[in-house]
């Protein structure tokens, strides 16, 4: 595996509205990810994961932005 794949990647789904159960939702997310992020949530859901899994399940983590109301960023480290 390349240098490329091995970046780390931030997914950032912040609120729209605050009418959410984010726990069910960080729940579901982990589910999908399992043990290749960490995931956690404040008044937003953090997904820390590498860029291989991060391309993987984006369009997943897009489905539950749309369909919960969330803003979805997705943020890559750096290349050193």
């Amino acid at each position: 595996m390349g240098d490329k794949e091995m970046t780390d990647v931030m997914i950032v789904l912040s609120q729209m509205n605050k009418a959410k159960n984010v726990v069910a939702d960080v729940k579901r997310l982990q589910k999908l990810f399992w043990d290749d992020a960490d995931i956690m949530a404040t008044n937003e859901i953090q997904i820390i994961t590498t860029k291989q899994w991060a391309d993987k399940y984006k369009n997943d983590v897009q489905a539950l932005a749309d369909e919960k109301g969330y803003s979805m960023e997705i943020i890559e480290a750096p290349q050193q």
